[in-house]
């Protein structure tokens, strides 16, 4: 577990190249947020949590398998991880700030498109006129996905969704 990065993994790099690329400038893991998000828009309010599928359980990706052996440690070690992540998600939005959550494995399908949808975000936001946590953008596909405001939990296919659980 030494080995395993924290930061500038293979998923981040590639994201922040792609994002470069379309003229996009950010910070990176600003320790003076909650959680040290992977990229910040400090002005627009936006940050990017990129999750790697097995630390993070993305649910139904086949990278997220629980190990068979000592899983009296893994279990609730991955648990905390998923309960640390929504924690963060929260403070982040309470700060006013739009969290945008990539997963590994869609990084990696399709890095392009990871990189157009941060922009998105990025574009149309204005810091100006949203009041604190006005929304989380939820990206996954066909996983389950937990709005934080509404406790509820709901399945998605490939549909963004904003706080309220309106697609857009």
């Amino acid at each position: 577990m030494r080995r395993i990065r924290s930061k500038d993994t293979l998923p981040e790099l590639m994201l922040r190249r792609e994002m470069h690329r379309l003229g996009l400038r950010f910070r990176c893991h600003s320790k003076d947020l909650p959680g040290k998000p992977d990229i910040v828009f400090r002005r627009k309010r936006v940050a990017v949590l990129v999750h790697g599928c097995f630390w993070h359980q993305h649910l139904g990706c086949i990278e997220a398998s629980r190990p068979q052996t000592n899983s009296k440690y893994w279990s609730p070690k991955l648990a905390r991880n998923v309960e640390r992540d929504l924690k963060i998600e929260y403070a982040l939005r309470n700060l006013g700030f739009e969290t945008v959550i990539l997963w590994e494995c869609e990084i990696e399908r399709d890095v392009s498109r990871a990189a157009d949808l941060v922009k998105r975000a990025v574009e149309r936001r204005n810091p100006a006129l949203s009041s604190k946590g006005q929304d989380t953008l939820f990206i996954y596909s066909n996983k389950r996905s937990t709005s934080l405001s509404t406790e509820s939990t709901r399945t998605t296919d490939r549909v963004i969704l904003n706080r309220r659980g309106a697609a857009r």
